[in-house]
């Protein structure tokens, strides 16, 4: 914090890149699950039902971050409206 200030462009810019950092873990996520199915089942056999990869994929699809993501982002907006309004009365006074 600038001199004990949140509200600043920096902190606002920081929000962002974490939001979209923890945004993009799913993807990874589920990739990889899809990625180690396919291996597992081209490589092992065994009596199993038709697998379905798109199913597979949603169902480990961590849902969680992709809302803690926009929690962020929300977060973010607000301290982007805090840092003009701190800016606005700094330039008034």
């Amino acid at each position: 914090m600038v001199k004990k200030n949140p509200f600043v462009w920096e902190n606002v810019r920081r929000f962002r890149l974490i939001a979209l950092l923890v945004m993009i873990i799913p993807f990874f996520q589920g990739l990889w699950y899809m990625l180690a199915s396919i291996y597992y089942h081209s490589n092992f056999s065994f009596e199993a039902p038709p697998h379905n990869l798109f199913k597979d994929f949603i169902n480990h699809f961590p849902l969680k971050y992709i809302l803690l993501g926009f929690v962020l982002l929300i977060m973010a907006e607000i301290f982007r409206i805090g840092t003009e309004y701190r800016e606005d009365s700094q330039s008034i006074i």
